[in-house]
């Protein structure tokens, strides 16, 4: 746990190809059901701090014990971390995740870390409600980001909830399911 921020609930993976890197995952590690959104529009979209197109996305959810794995597939070429992270040549971890349920908690561990002296690099900004993420940069290259969001708020919860519970039944089947809300 951070002394800072909590615990760590997810770990970002950012891959060319969802499908090929959700086959790997289950096939050659076991690891599983994924559950996909597909093609998601992340709107007010905020890049190292101006206001940017929004970013389209794949994201794919799967669960290992408590940590929650995290596969992001960019569809479009808006600029964001997860651009500047294959444009250097990478690809895989990018980032690790502790979760929020309270927006205060969440300004709180934002403002820390702005206050330690870390970069934001991007972030939706949003004042209905709506589930917020941001991403710094912790000064080394070499380093994930931080990724805070606020996916314990009851309008976000039905995934991390879904995914666990599918993991802690898995028994191998339809090992990749696509997320519908509503």
């Amino acid at each position: 746990m951070s002394r800072i921020i909590g615990p760590i609930r997810q770990v970002g993976h950012i891959v060319r190809d969802v499908d090929s890197a959700m086959s790997y995952w289950t096939g050659t590690l076991g690891i599983g059901p994924f559950y996909v959104i597909r093609e998601a529009r992340m709107g007010n979209f905020h890049y190292r701090g101006h206001r940017s197109e929004d970013i389209v996305i794949t994201m794919a959810f799967a669960q290992s014990g408590d940590v929650q794995i995290e596969l992001i597939q960019q569809h479009n070429n808006v600029p964001s971390a997860y651009r500047e992270f294959l444009s250097a040549g990478r690809e895989g971890m990018q980032h690790l995740s502790p979760w929020f349920d309270d927006p205060a908690a969440y300004e709180a561990a934002r403002a820390a870390l702005i206050a330690q002296g870390m970069t934001l690099v991007h972030e939706t900004q949003h004042d209905d409600g709506t589930p917020r993420f941001v991403y710094f940069e912790t000064g080394r290259p070499d380093a994930p980001l931080i990724e805070l969001s606020e996916a314990m708020l009851p309008a976000a919860c039905i995934v991390p909830d879904t995914v666990a519970q599918a993991a802690r039944d898995w028994d191998g089947s339809n090992p990749v399911r696509e997320f519908h809300f509503g």
